[in-house]
């Protein structure tokens, strides 16, 4: 007897819990007849719980085919599941809800009805769409920054190369200042070309991995960031790793060495500026890979800085974009690889930087 007591008193609290809880639950029987409908469904609807007990479920849910449909599943011996629908609220006006449903069965697992809980998802679609209309004006405005901006840019970095090739017009200060014009307008053009190459890979409209051979490329690379310093003395050597060096990856692993060495010149306030690309073979997830390091005679990065250089508009410079290293990284990615930032000396932070690219290897 004392067993018994105790079992009531425990069902009673829990029907206490459960009629007072903040949580909009509901329960209907066989019938479909509405047997609980706790204080948060008061609070959700705005009806009292004498005004809806009794009353079948469909006073509430408005479309009948979500009612059968959920009598169906718990029917089927479904134990729960989840749907959103409209229900009605005193307002007048339909509230669209979630509601995460269970089936009721007594102590033999016959069914005897089913329990909701119910939440309200005008935020939640409010927020989706507002969620997707700044999505389309982000990609109006980058189509708008990488087609018709870079267009325009490509255009200006030809009349500027036409200009400077006319040679003996220009004074040596008139030929100075169209130099600068060059760099800033290669350095914006280079920025909405990075812009254009993350929505690409993020969006995974990209070439498909091959087998790249990246010790003829690096060499190019390197020649390629020389000649674009006219003005500086940069000294590169890539290292011959007496084998070829091939990686999975397509060509815009070209784009992750040039970011890479020239991050390198661009930091390094020295001249010579030298960069140094090396090959060393070094599993990645247990599979054979290549590390390629790119390592500078620069100030070296902080170690505060070392992974957060990598972080998208994050930079060492004030006038830096922070968005070289940050494609790099989601290009590596892309490719299953890794990359990362270390001293090129150890336990010597000022004595350069050591940028490793590892990728996998790829089968020839």
């Amino acid at each position: 007897m004392a067993d018994q007591e105790l079992g009531y008193e425990a069902l009673d609290v829990l029907r206490q819990i459960v009629e007072n809880s903040s949580l909009a639950i509901v329960a209907v029987d066989l019938s479909g007849t509405i047997v609980l409908f706790n204080r948060g469904m008061e609070r959700l609807t705005g009806f009292e719980r004498i005004e809806i007990l009794g009353k079948p479920l469909g006073f509430l849910v408005m479309d009948t085919m979500d009612i059968e449909g959920a009598w169906n599943r718990a029917s089927s011996g479904i134990v729960g599941g989840e749907w959103e629908t409209k229900i009605q609220v005193n307002s007048g006006r339909p509230l669209l809800v979630s509601i995460v449903w269970s089936s009721l069965r007594d102590v033999l697992g016959r069914p005897r009805g089913m329990l909701g809980i119910l939440v309200d998802m005008t935020e939640r679609k409010t927020l989706e769409l507002e969620l997707r209309q700044v999505t389309a004006r982000a990609e109006f405005f980058n189509r708008i920054l990488c087609r018709d901006i870079g267009t325009y840019s490509s255009k200006f970095l030809d009349s500027l190369d036409r200009m400077l090739d006319l040679g003996q017009r220009w004074t040596d200060r008139q030929r100075q200042a169209l130099l600068v014009c060059r760099r800033q307008a290669g350095r914006m053009k280079r920025l909405i070309d990075h812009v254009e190459m993350m929505t690409l890979v993020e969006a995974g409209d990209i070439s498909p991995l091959g087998a790249l051979d990246v010790g003829v490329m690096a060499s190019e690379v390197a020649a390629a960031v020389a000649e674009s310093y006219p003005e500086r003395v940069v000294e590169s050597d890539v290292a011959d790793a007496g084998e070829p060096v091939v990686v999975e990856a397509n060509v815009l692993l070209q784009q992750v060495l040039f970011n890479v060495i020239n991050n390198a010149v661009l930091h390094n306030p020295d001249d010579p500026a030298e960069v140094l690309v090396s090959f060393h073979a070094a599993d990645l997830d247990e599979k054979c890979g290549w590390q390629i390091w790119i390592e500078d005679n620069g100030p070296g990065i902080p170690d505060e800085l070392k992974e957060q250089i990598f972080n998208r508009f994050s930079s060492r410079r004030k006038s830096g974009s922070g968005v070289g290293l940050s494609v790099v990284r989601t290009l590596v990615e892309s490719f299953g690889g890794r990359v990362w930032s270390e001293d090129r000396i150890d336990e010597d932070q000022a004595g350069g930087a050591r940028i490793v690219v590892h990728l996998l290897r790829a089968d020839t």
